[in-house]
């Protein structure tokens, strides 16, 4: 299993380990997504990946995670309503936080800045949004190309 495919697989481990739906959408498809299924959730709009040199043969990979952490799609709140959900959902993206840092493979997870999101654009519900940033050595197999020597023997 390779580092991308890994940090996936982390992410839907650790929406089963709360109890909650996890989904890989995009912003414009994430909006059909929550008319067909019911908060509480957890959506991954976006992953983009970074590397740094640990040394000759390995990388360290870090991958930027932009989730979204929704605990209600009612329209109609009071703002009682909102605040308690608000609540919620920092609570709900605190634990997905947690679960992620008790990974034994990855070595740094950290959490940016929280924002609320409400309704954004009618569908998607209460919740919060923010970018996870998860780095763990490179997993990807290179076996089948240790010994391609290809790249030493260019000639000029």
């Amino acid at each position: 299993m390779g580092s991308r495919e890994y940090i996936l697989k982390l992410l839907q481990v650790s929406a089963d380990g709360l109890g909650i739906n996890y989904t890989k959408q995009t912003p414009n498809t994430l909006q059909n997504w929550v008319r067909e299924n019911d908060a509480p959730f957890v959506a991954n709009i976006s992953l983009n990946s970074d590397r740094t040199p640990i040394n000759k043969n390995i990388d360290m990979v870090s991958f930027s995670v932009g989730l979204f952490f929704v605990v209600s799609t009612d329209y109609d709140l009071t703002e009682e309503d909102k605040t308690k959900q608000e609540n919620d959902a920092y609570k709900l993206a605190s634990d997905f936080l947690y679960l992620l840092q008790s990974n034994d493979e990855t070595n740094t997870v950290q959490s940016g800045s929280l924002e609320t999101i409400f309704r954004e654009g009618g569908y998607l519900g209460l919740g919060v949004a923010g970018v996870f940033t998860i780095s763990l050595p490179d997993k990807n197999d290179y076996c089948d190309l240790f010994c391609n020597t290809a790249v030493n023997d260019i000639k000029c």
